[in-house]
Parts: C-alpha cells; structure tokens; sequence
C-alpha cells in the first residue's frame, strides 16, 4: 500500500475514532483524488484541520479541501428535503414505505451532513408498488421497470423498488423483520440494517466493486449498536449464506478502522488476500468503476478458476454480452420476468436497443472486452471465489 494510501485510511479512522489525525509528509494531490473518488471529501477535509498548519495541504489545495464540506452539507440538506417530500407522500397515499442504506446509515456517523449518498433508497410492499407508480406520476416523471421505479426529487434520484427486487436469503419479507416506528413508516433493526449493508456490499462485488464508504457503513453500525453480540450476527451471516463476506469484511474494518469486532488473523496476514482487497476497495472509488468497466464484468464471468485472460476468454465475454442469460433479461425488460414465455421478444429488444439506441455503448462495452489488458478481472474473480460469491 502507498503512504497516501495508508494516510487517506488514517485519517478515515481518526473520523471514526473521534481522534485527531497525525501529521505525516504525502503528497496531499494524491488524497484528494482517493478522498473524491471515494466521496468522503468532507471527512478528510474534517480531519485535515486538526493537523498543524505547517503539515496541512496549502494554497489552492487547501482551499479545495474546505470547499468540500459546504458542498457536502448542501447535498446533504437536499436529501433531508427529498426524504421529507417522500414521507409526506407515503403517508398522503397511506402506503407502508421503509428507507434502507444511506437515507438510515448517516444518522450514526460522527457527523451525519458528512456521510454522502448518490441516491435515496426506498422499498414499498410488492402488492402497493403499481399504485404507488400510478400516483407518483402525478407528480415526477418516473422510469420503472417490473419492480424498481426511478425518478427525481429536489434534485435527488430516488429509487423506489417493490419488496420482491431486494429479495434473497434471509430477505425473502423484509416487512416482517422490519420495525413499525410511525403508522406507515417501518425501519430495519441495527442487526438486519448491518446484514442488509453486508449483502449490499456483495451484491456490488459481484457486478463491479465496492469501496470504503461501505466499510465505513459497517464500522458505524457495529459501533451503533449497544454491547454488538458478534456471534448473533455471524449466525444471521450463516443463515444469509454471507458468512465468509462477514469474515473478510470484519477483519478488514478492523484493521483499517479500529472496529470494535471480532476479527480473523489469517485474513489480515494474509498478504495476497490483502493485496486484492487493496486492489478493489480502495483502487476502484465508491462502485469500483474508477478501474472496472463492463468489458472487466463480461471478462470476469467468462474466467474459469485459475485462468488468465486469453482471446478465448475475451470471446466467452462477447458471447455472454450478446447472449446474456434469462436473469439480465428479465431484470432488464419486466415484462420477460412475469411473462417466461416473452424471454424471445426481450432478447430481440435487447439486440434491437444494442445496435440501433445504444450502439456507442455497445460498441465501447466490445472495444473493452477485446482490448482491455488489465489485471482486474482477474484480481475481482480471484476475490469474489475466496469470498464465496457467485451471484
């Protein structure tokens, strides 16, 4: 790891921690990048001003620096706002509405205006979600597929999904594990909110990357919650078929951020596991896209275990973005997915949309795949085996 990379985790963890960072000689450049590609620039900025001035970036830099925390504020005014138009629409239309991830995850860090978030999240009972679109379009333009609909609020996209589009082990009702705090508002508990962040963070490993920000969401959680029982959670992790993440996750939390948590020594002494991890959670910003495009993605699932990128790989790869299988369809095309037998007519609109909407994205998702020569694909394969996942 590089000293400002070493030095970005410092003074993320002197935030968690509630310390003041120490002075160190890095080239203050380099931390803003990994502070903005990771969104977490009002945090550095925060703890840049307990170091002396003389150890502080100066001139122009400094001034960039600060400029992130009223930016970061402002945002985070914004979101404020969208959730309370959000609440009072739910409750207008009596329709039962849970928040998940950053819009539930800000209060518990340090300083909330300081824990950013591209979009707000909220999950409705799967028999409410065809009227709450209907009514929702008497007010925003909405974009929605079978089960997640997608609009703007106060200038914050919102992402409005039925409880069936975030099903899986352990999530099969998210309502029944979810606390009713007002008449229609419901709140995952500390334990369900960590899992759900845990599965979140697999869910983005599996497609792209994951980044601090995610490990920060865990540190505060763990934090949050009075006297963490860490064998409660690793039988939850169990049930949810997420154990190894928790394992991995846990020990790297731990090492970086001081976490309160149970930890495995054979993972952070492991230095190729520790290399990888470095690789993908600091390397790739908040999602991983700053190293791993979709030519990586279609490189990665077409690797066996133990392979090498070759031009066989890169031809598995083409053939899989051409001809995905039934599950992109149907989460593509809603129809597909509640009608098996239109699985024919939404691979002919994928090609149709492919070639004649889309045909500068596809034709840069080819040029990566028979192009790319980075390592990364297979860096994500070799981690997403040792952490068990295959979604």
């Amino acid at each position: 790891m590089t000293r400002e990379k070493e030095y970005f985790i410092h003074l993320l963890a002197g935030f968690l921690n509630g310390e003041a960072s120490k002075p160190m000689a890095v080239d203050w450049t380099k931390i803003f990048e990994l502070a903005d590609k990771h969104s977490v620039q009002a945090i550095v900025s925060q703890q840049i001003k307990s170091l002396p001035a003389e150890a502080a970036p100066q001139g122009k830099l400094k001034s960039m620096f600060n400029q992130q925390i009223g930016r970061t504020i402002q945002a985070y005014d914004k979101r404020l706002e969208a959730i309370a138009v959000l609440e009072s629409f739910f409750c207008d239309s009596k329709t039962d509405y849970m928040f998940v991830k950053g819009a539930c995850i800000s209060r518990y860090y340090p300083v909330p205006e300081y824990r950013t978030g591209g979009d707000i999240d909220v999950i409705v009972r799967d028999i409410d979600f065809g009227s709450v679109v209907r009514l929702l379009r008497n007010h925003w333009q909405v974009k929605d597929n079978s089960n997640v609909a997608v609009l703007t609020v106060n200038d914050v996209e919102v992402e409005v999904h039925s409880a069936c589009s975030i099903r899986g082990q352990y999530f099969d009702d998210i309502f029944a594990l979810a606390e009713q705090i007002e008449e229609h508002k419901y709140q995952l508990g500390m334990y369900h909110q960590l899992l759900y962040v845990l599965r979140h963070i697999g869910k983005h490993l599996s497609h792209s990357g994951a980044g601090v920000r995610m490990l920060m969401d865990v540190d505060v959680l763990v934090r949050a919650i009075p006297d963490f029982d860490n064998q409660v959670f690793t039988d939850m992790c169990m049930h949810a078929d997420c154990q190894k993440i928790w394992n991995t996750v846990s020990s790297l939390v731990h090492l970086w951020f001081a976490t309160p948590v149970d930890w495995d020594r054979q993972v952070v002494t492991d230095s190729v596991l520790m290399s990888k991890l470095e690789r993908v959670f600091l390397d790739g910003g908040v999602f991983g896209l700053s190293q791993f495009d979709l030519g990586d993605y279609y490189i990665t699932k077409s690797l066996g275990t133990g392979q090498q990128v070759t031009a066989g790989t890169r031809a598995r790869a083409v053939l899989r973005f051409i001809f995905p299988d039934t599950a992109v369809l149907c989460n593509q095309f809603g129809y597909a997915k509640k009608h098996k037998f239109l699985l024919p007519v939404a691979f002919c609109h994928r090609l149709f949309l492919g070639v004649f909407a889309r045909f500068g994205h596809s034709k840069n998702t080819l040029n990566a795949i028979l192009r790319n020569d980075s390592d990364i694909s297979v860096v994500h394969r070799d981690l997403l085996q040792e952490l068990g996942i295959t979604e």
